[in-house]
């Protein structure tokens, strides 16, 4: 299977959120293998990757890792950026470190 490491920063665009439910949806139909999704910028890595997690929870896809990457540039989310059913309850131990998920996978 082609493999797949998804870098992105889902959130304010709906551009990054849509990747990554066609990149979770052919790893759930065994088209690709998504071996990690790691999540960067608007200083708010952290929720960016809870957010990714949370879409994978959605999808019933717990087995492939979500890393917080770098913070990047200052941005202010809108209230609506993180509302999907889940977010909150991703908790933090649920992500890792984007780089060594990088250097791993």
């Amino acid at each position: 299977l082609p493999r797949l490491v998804l870098i992105t920063d889902p959130g304010p665009d709906p551009d990054d959120v849509k990747a990554l439910l066609v990149a979770a949806i052919l790893h759930s139909q065994r088209a690709i293998a998504l071996d990690a999704v790691v999540c960067n910028g608007g200083q708010q890595a952290a929720a960016r990757a809870r957010l990714a997690r949370a879409v994978l929870q959605h999808l019933g896809i717990f087995s492939v890792p979500v890393g917080v990457g770098s913070e990047g540039k200052p941005y202010s989310p809108q209230p609506h950026e993180y509302e999907i059913p889940g977010y909150a309850d991703v908790p933090a131990a649920a992500l890792v470190a984007g780089g060594p998920l990088l250097v791993r996978v």
